[in-house]
């Protein structure tokens, strides 16, 4: 059998200390002595100046789960802002509530953000699926909560690093099929999915810088129970096993190329893309595991600064498009004097009018009704387009379009609109509504911007449609 090769560690990583090398516990009193002797917190967030931190306690199914809060120092909550469910890391079997918080935490002083970190219950205290449950039960409270921290619906998220992150998996699944709280984004940072083990990275880290697979197996064992035994193993408790990752928010996946997890996390993200959504992967070359969050290297300063440009740019929401103040010639007398209007109709996304500086935005969403026998939303099962349907889904898309665009003074609706951009949640929709289009407004030609499959659109919307025209004061 032919020898198995490794890709090599980054230099600047052999260089530094292995600090998160551990032999395997020989006993479960030799594990809770490890838990002893682990930081209770992070410092560096702790002392931080700007932070603000708060003990809380957590509703959950049958008992209350101690977490921490994370709100700017001295900040307002004026207007809505990002809300982060963080899960920590430690194999599931240990760390505390600070364990990976660095992977977000800036985002409380750059975006005002409120970040809530729950400590769950770890094994083998608990076995199974006890873990996620408590997770999903904090997710529930911090959604029921969102008025009392001003979180903005649109823009909360759960996050995770090493465990928390598989579990972050688990809890975003359970929300899909509970019909629990709405997320827009997930962040899984070097996540921990599957007990399998059965790739090639499992193989090649059998011992290896940081986690490594032995560890892995220990840890599962502790989770998993009889599970593995009597073939009762949960996909919530370890995603890497689903086979419908459907309908789920975008998600940011990142790992070492040097750590057991690798492939775990790659096939991960291979399977949400198959299952139609959208996924960020980086996998950083010479990375062991958790390198980004302890070892000082320049490979993990650039895997922080990519993870973090994601979340700002999911968190702050997509940015208004912005218009000329004049129109053309054909359309508007050049003397004229020009504001751009936007109009916005009822749903999900505010009110009729939402004034933004001397402009009103206009988002149109649409419900998701189409989910017709599962698939994708506007598709059977098979992948095909359910035409029809998604024809009169357009239709009634185009009236809320017609009449917001009416109630901010065009009195010419449709056909006084110059531009439309569409975001797409399939770009297969794009063809239907342009059909539409044709058949309704068959002598107006304005600009079309199909700014294709949409990131940001909340979870079930088929198409987020805005429209620009210029009115005449």
């Amino acid at each position: 059998m032919r020898p198995i090769r490794l890709p090599p560690y980054d230099p600047e990583i052999l260089a530094v200390e292995d600090t998160q090398h551990r032999p395997i516990p020989s006993s479960v009193d030799e594990l809770f002595e490890l838990r002893k002797e682990e930081p209770q917190r992070d410092d560096n967030i702790y002392n931080d100046p700007e932070i603000d931190i708060q003990d809380i306690n957590v509703s959950g199914l049958d008992c209350e789960i101690p977490a921490i809060t994370l709100t700017r120092k001295g900040a307002t909550a004026s207007k809505p802002r990002p809300g982060i469910l963080f899960l920590h890391g430690g194999g599931r079997v240990m760390g505390n509530v600070y364990v990976g918080l660095a992977a977000v935490s800036e985002l409380v002083k750059d975006l005002n953000a409120v970040i809530i970190s729950p400590g769950y219950r770890l094994s083998p205290d608990v076995h199974g699926m006890v873990s996620v449950e408590d997770c999903y039960a904090s997710l529930v409270w911090m959604s029921q909560n969102s008025t009392t921290y001003n979180i903005d619906p649109a823009r909360f998220m759960i996050a995770g690093v090493s465990a928390g992150a598989g579990i972050a998996a688990g809890v975003t699944l359970l929300a899909r099929d509970r019909k629990g709280p709405r997320l827009c984004a997930q962040l899984l940072s070097c996540p921990m999915l599957d007990d399998r083990f059965d790739n090639l990275s499992s193989r090649q880290f059998e011992n290896g810088r940081g986690f490594y697979t032995p560890w892995g197996r220990y840890a599962w064992k502790l989770i998993l129970g009889d599970d593995i035994e009597r073939g009762t193993v949960s996909h919530y408790v370890a995603p890497g096993r689903a086979e419908d990752l459907s309908d789920l928010p975008p998600a940011y996946i990142d790992a070492g190329s040097g750590e057991p997890f690798r492939d775990e996390d790659i096939a991960y993200a291979a399977k949400l893309w198959e299952c139609g959504v959208q996924a960020d992967l980086h996998i950083w070359g010479g990375g062991c595991h958790g390198f980004d969050l302890f070892y000082p290297t320049e490979v993990g300063a650039e895997a922080i600064k990519t993870r973090y440009a994601w979340l700002r740019r999911t968190l702050r929401g997509r940015k208004e498009s912005t218009v000329p103040s004049t129109v053309s010639s054909s359309t508007t007398p050049s003397s004229a004097s020009h504001s751009v209007t936007y109009a916005q109709v009822p749903g999900p996304l505010g009110d009729l009018f939402q004034t933004s500086g001397s402009s009103h935005i206009a988002r149109i969403p649409l419900s998701g009704s189409l989910v017709i026998t599962g698939g994708q939303p506007g598709f059977d099962r098979h992948g095909q387009l359910v035409t029809e349907s998604l024809e009169k889904e357009f239709e009634a898309c185009l009236d809320c379009v017609e009449t917001a665009l009416k109630a901010g003074g065009i009195e010419a609706g449709l056909a006084g609109a110059h531009k439309f951009s569409a975001y797409f949640l399939d770009v297969r929709h794009e063809a239907v509504l342009q059909e539409v289009w044709r058949k309704r407004l068959p002598e107006h030609r304005p600009t079309w911007v199909s700014v294709g499959v949409s990131q940001l659109a909340v979870p079930g919307m088929h198409i987020e449609i805005s429209a620009e025209a210029a009115l005449i004061k």
